[in-house]
């Protein structure tokens, strides 16, 4: 939506009403993305419900053996990974509005926490950790943080520098 405002925006464009968005890693899920899947299927966490997928799908989803080798997602519709993969975004005010709300916040954590790193802040104490499991492995921090979202773990030795 912050695109769809940009876009907006420009000298002699029109006023985009949609986007599209293409997940191109749900078209060949890993094991690791069918755990994830799973689990938010279960917690309702998804904008492709329980009840918009096929029967098939979702017992083979249920019944997986997560800790097996065995990749499913050949198993799985076609429908299924196309539902996930593509991504209709209605673009309106408000939403938009909303986005750029979010965008600057964002910007303004990230600002906020270099300011505080520049005065001789600790990297850890300048940072706000927002991670949850799946998204620290790709967190250049995740060799020495210790922080979770809302949780401390004394598992990892402090970072210090010479």
């Amino acid at each position: 939506l912050t695109y769809a405002w940009l876009r907006k925006n420009q000298e002699n464009s029109d006023k985009p009403i949609v986007g599209i968005i293409f997940y191109l890693n749900e078209l060949v899920p890993s094991n690791d993305d069918l755990k994830a899947i799973k689990e938010d299927l279960f917690k309702n966490q998804t904008d492709i419900t329980l009840n918009q997928i096929l029967d098939e799908d979702w017992e083979r989803l249920r019944n997986w053996n997560e800790d097996s080798e065995i990749a499913i997602h050949r198993d799985l519709s076609d429908k299924f990974k196309m539902d996930r993969s593509i991504r209709i975004i209605n673009v309106e005010e408000e939403l938009i509005d909303n986005s750029l709300y979010q965008f600057d916040n964002v910007v303004n954590d990230i600002e906020s926490s270099l300011i505080k790193e520049m005065n001789g802040c600790k990297i850890k104490d300048a940072w706000k950790a927002e991670a949850e499991d799946r998204t620290c492995s790709a967190c250049d921090f995740r060799t020495f943080c210790n922080k979770k979202k809302g949780e401390e773990s004394e598992s990892k030795q402090v970072f210090t520098i010479p």
